[in-house]
């Protein structure tokens, strides 16, 4: 039954924080029109019944003042004539009915209260639809038929002002709140929405009331925590890497001044495998280093290309096919180089020819692909593959593979404010590539 009763509200209650807010303001909206409704009704009716009791004392009092006066019934029907008003006596009177309508019943109670003597009402519902008022004066029974027309008071001025306050300023209102509301919490969102790879510390908004400076303070210091085990793991990988280097020289130094060439190069096979590994940790260790900083420029990204071409080609034929124009993109010299030598290991590595370094140029974002004739990765193991220290063929752990060349091309693409991305072309080919943002 629980779960049940979830499903259902989960169904009809949105999901948003934004969402939810202005549910809960149309609601309350709506009980309080509802609400009002019913006091401005009441309020309403209480006014009539005052206004139409006290309406129908004055006019039996007034006959009374005239009777008093000496007027004769002649001239009392005459003067009551004038105002649509007549007078009745002996058997034109109608005999007292039982009071069905409870306003009714409630008039006639007050009337007697104030006059000090019985009355009793008569609705005739027949035309002339009349409210006969029957009364004693000086033991002559007597009444007055008044017919019913516009005798009911008009809503007075301030319950009106009341309901246009209630149907004008509370939608302003309850628009007003929402937005208050949920501005600082857009700012704090927008906030971490803007940051790159590495979470940061964000701005406490403006205005931002107790629970949104408590979720900021939590935040902050969860990107404390993290920035400050992401610097430690990048010093010790640095530190470690530049110290293994000093003994891999050596090591390569020995190996060459050694009479067995066997064995002098299987160590050099070795040492450039360790070689290869430290270097990856030092690019690796790079990587986090530029998170918070701004990515520079690249003016002329062809002879970058050809740069790392020429570094990592390892006598493959790597054809390279470029427009004739390329506009400057986000990002330094340096860091695409990286990731173009890292993408042609891993398609020379997992591959298989031909192997095509290309450049196709969007509206606002250039891609940069490595294509080979291999059959490719999956969506989640490409995903898994951007993991840091994760090889999809542990085979390969021991030729200089430690499972940080896409992760380092992934985290350089973020820095730069592109992505990681990856498909198949026309021809079949799979490529693996990086979208990098136009200049300007």
């Amino acid at each position: 039954m629980i779960d049940v009763t979830r499903r259902v509200l989960a169904r009809f209650i949105p999901a948003s924080f934004g969402s939810r807010v202005a549910w809960v303001f149309a609601l309350l909206f709506v009980l309080a029109t509802v609400s009002a409704l019913l006091l401005w009704r009441a309020h309403r009716g209480s006014t009539v019944e005052h206004a139409a009791a006290e309406l129908l004392v004055g006019q039996i009092r007034m006959v009374q003042a005239l009777g008093e006066a000496g007027g004769d019934a002649a001239h009392l029907k005459a003067v009551l004539a004038r105002q649509g008003i007549r007078l009745l006596s002996g058997p034109d009177i109608p005999a007292p009915a039982r009071l069905n309508a409870p306003l009714l019943r409630r008039l006639e109670a007050a009337m007697s209260a104030s006059l000090g003597a019985p009355v009793h009402l008569t609705l005739r519902a027949l035309p002339p639809r009349q409210l006969v008022v029957a009364f004693v004066w000086r033991d002559t029974p007597l009444a007055l038929a008044l017919p019913l027309n516009d005798w009911e008071p008009a809503l007075p001025a301030p319950a009106l002002g009341w309901l246009l306050l209630l149907f004008g300023v509370t939608p302003l209102a309850s628009v007003l709140a929402f937005v208050l509301l949920q501005k600082p919490l857009r700012a704090v969102v927008r906030g971490i929405g803007e940051q790159g790879w590495r979470p940061a510390r964000v701005a406490v908004p403006r205005h931002a009331d107790e629970d949104v400076v408590r979720l900021v303070q939590a935040y902050n210091g969860m990107a404390d925590q993290l920035a400050a085990r992401d610097r430690e793991r990048e010093q010790m990988l640095a530190g470690v890497s530049h110290d293994i280097r000093a003994p891999l020289a050596r090591l390569r130094m020995r190996a060459s001044l050694s009479e067995d060439a066997e064995l002098a190069d299987g160590i050099v096979r070795d040492v450039a495998s360790l070689d290869r590994i430290t270097r990856q940790f030092i690019d690796f260790a790079r990587v986090g280093e530029r998170g918070g900083g701004q990515p520079g420029l690249c003016g002329d990204l062809p002879a970058v290309l050809r740069v790392a071409i020429e570094h990592a080609c390892a006598g493959r034929d790597i054809e390279l096919r470029v427009p004739d124009r390329v506009p400057t993109v986000i990002g330094d010299a340096a860091g695409i180089e990286r990731m173009v030598c890292n993408l042609i290991d891993n398609a020379v590595e997992y591959g298989k020819p031909p192997f095509v370094v290309a450049l196709e140029v969007g509206s606002d974002e250039v891609l940069l692909r490595v294509c080979d004739g291999g059959r490719g990765l999956s969506a989640e193991a490409l995903h898994r593959a951007c993991q840091p220290f994760v090889r999809l063929d542990p085979a390969r752990g021991g030729s200089g593979h430690c499972g940080l060349g896409l992760s380092i091309v992934s985290g350089l693409a973020t820095s730069f404010g592109g992505r990681l991305d990856a498909g198949h072309d026309p021809a079949g080919y799979f490529w693996i590539g990086v979208h990098l943002k136009r200049a300007g």
